[in-house]
């Protein structure tokens, strides 16, 4: 930090005189509000986040809410309790978003930037973990094939359909017996790590699958030894012989993580496998549910899929993306720069 009131900013300008605010970084805190209008010049700390922004890399995120008029400062995936309602007054008449601002001194100093996305909004969305670690009183998924709990080891559970066993417990989750945590109206990321043991049936090992009562809804991520399938309750890849809707990888050599981003807004379901994209993205597939909303995990299916996956946890949450890297400058920003970055 070197000059004026914070070392840089994220800020809405709008035309909208109820859509501007301010986030303010500052090198012991964040500071949220409406152009400095209330934690500067109304020297109020409701709209001020205390932490130690110089300890490392923190990702920072807004929630804006037209429809609510709300805009809630995230940090780290936490809530900070800041959210702006009325103070989204007054906006400077054009809209404009600012990254790393320095407007004539009023703050200065040396920010790194790692990503930056505008994306769907995430807002409150499913928050489901389960580790594997030993049996869930309730698991948050429809078993068709029972997993061997802390197998091979503590915080694994493998699904192994050519070998039932005294410690399989059979779960199979009815909507009208157990609330579902996932809801196919929620944008959302769902997520597993795995490693594939064995090929033993069938079309595949095993697979991840939402089967919807909302006919735009419904999508199979099926596990291979040398590759991962992802369409429509196999209507792509299997029936129209057609690789496109292959990612073609060894799934044996190790863990992986496997991840769909779910959005209904496009409606799109895109998978994600350790952290990059496939380019395998489904739009127009996702017709024809099953009449029911159901998360299908490690599924068996009377043969059609078949061997051995070692699951190490699955989880629903808020919608990940795919972030603009700061990697090499961009050659359309989808900032507005005051100051310039260092590439």
């Amino acid at each position: 930090h070197t000059q004026g009131v914070g070392v840089g900013h994220l800020e809405m300008m709008s035309a909208d005189p109820n859509a501007a605010w301010t986030l303010t970084w500052h090198p012991e805190f964040v500071g949220f509000d409406n152009q400095w209008a209330q934690w500067l010049d109304g020297n109020d700390a409701n709209f001020i986040y205390e932490m130690d922004t110089t300890d490392g890399m923190h990702t920072y995120r807004v929630d804006y809410d037209p429809n609510n008029a709300t805009a809630t400062l995230v940090v780290d995936g936490a809530g900070t309790g800041i959210t702006l309602t009325g103070e989204l007054c007054c906006g400077r008449g054009r809209t404009e978003l600012v990254l790393g601002d320095a407007y004539g001194g009023s703050v200065g100093g040396q920010i790194d930037f790692d990503s930056y996305t505008i994306g769907p909004l995430i807002g409150p969305t499913p928050n489901v973990f389960e580790d594997f670690d030993g049996v869930p009183p309730t698991p948050t998924y429809g078993l068709h094939n029972a997993f061997l709990w802390d197998t091979p080891e503590v915080g694994l559970a493998r699904m192994d359909t050519a070998d039932p066993a005294p410690n399989q417990a059979q779960f199979r989750l009815d909507g009208d017996t157990v609330p579902y945590v996932w809801d196919p109206s929620v944008a959302a990321s769902y997520e597993v790590r795995a490693q594939i043991i064995a090929h033993t049936q069938g079309v595949g090992v095993g697979h991840m699958e939402m089967m919807s009562a909302d006919p735009n809804a419904a999508w199979t991520l099926t596990w291979h030894p040398e590759f991962v399938g992802f369409d429509n309750q196999w209507a792509q890849w299997l029936d129209g012989n057609d690789a496109s809707y292959q990612h073609a990888m060894d799934t044996t050599d190790g863990f992986h993580t496997y991840r769909v981003d779910w959005d209904p807004s496009v409606p799109s379901a895109t998978l994600i496998v350790d952290g990059c994209s496939t380019g395998i993205v489904l739009t127009s597939e996702l017709c024809c549910g099953r009449g029911r909303t159901e998360l299908v995990l490690g599924d068996a299916y009377g043969g059609s899929v078949g061997g051995q996956i070692d699951f190490d946890h699955f989880s629903v949450g808020p919608l990940k993306g795919m972030p603009i890297e700061f990697n090499g400058r961009p050659s359309s920003p989808p900032i507005a720069f005051h100051n310039e970055f260092l590439w």
